[in-house]
């Protein structure tokens, strides 16, 4: 495994948080749940790890507020501060965090990095996940949060610049 995804890439009070590679490592750092499949690639998470896990995020000047896995939440909210002190100009309108589906509501697709609430999408009325890409986020603010830990959509096969995760290759 490569060094540097190893070492810890932010700090959130006293624990030091590790941005996980792959699908073992997102298990072990935010668990694994039970789900039972749904329609459309939704699906129903057990209740109790929802409850365990996940917060809201208490930004106020986010609306509406957003639900995220509870240890990115506080690496959330600074990372958005920093990223909107490069792009000062540029406003989140909109703003998803946790959503029980699979990738891209595929009913076959894996499960998206949205189910556990390590992932977030703004603004998708104007970033759609379509080739070319079209964005209205800066590329500071872009260029921020990257530098923060956070895994960019506009690097993925299809770009999805609406996209950020807390985990790579998965």
């Amino acid at each position: 495994m490569n060094d540097d995804l190893r070492r810890p890439v932010a700090v959130v009070t006293s624990k030091k948080l590790y941005r996980p590679h792959g699908l073992k490592e997102l298990e072990a750092q935010f668990g694994k749940f039970l789900y039972r499949d749904l329609s459309k690639g939704l699906i129903d998470i057990d209740d109790a790890w929802e409850q365990a896990n996940l917060v809201i995020l208490k930004r106020t000047r986010l609306r509406p507020p957003v639900q995220v896995h509870r240890l990115i939440a506080d690496w959330l909210d600074h990372s958005l501060t920093l990223a909107l002190a490069e792009a000062p100009g540029y406003k989140i309108r909109l703003i998803g965090g946790h959503a029980a589906r699979r990738q891209r509501n595929d009913a076959m697709g894996p499960l998206s990095t949205h189910a556990w609430g390590v992932a977030f999408d703004i603004n998708w009325d104007l970033n759609p996940m379509k080739r070319p890409m079209t964005t209205d986020i800066p590329d500071a603010f872009d260029k921020k949060l990257r530098e923060l830990g956070w895994v960019s959509g506009r690097d993925f096969s299809i770009p999805d610049p609406m996209h950020y995760q807390w985990v790579s290759g998965y």
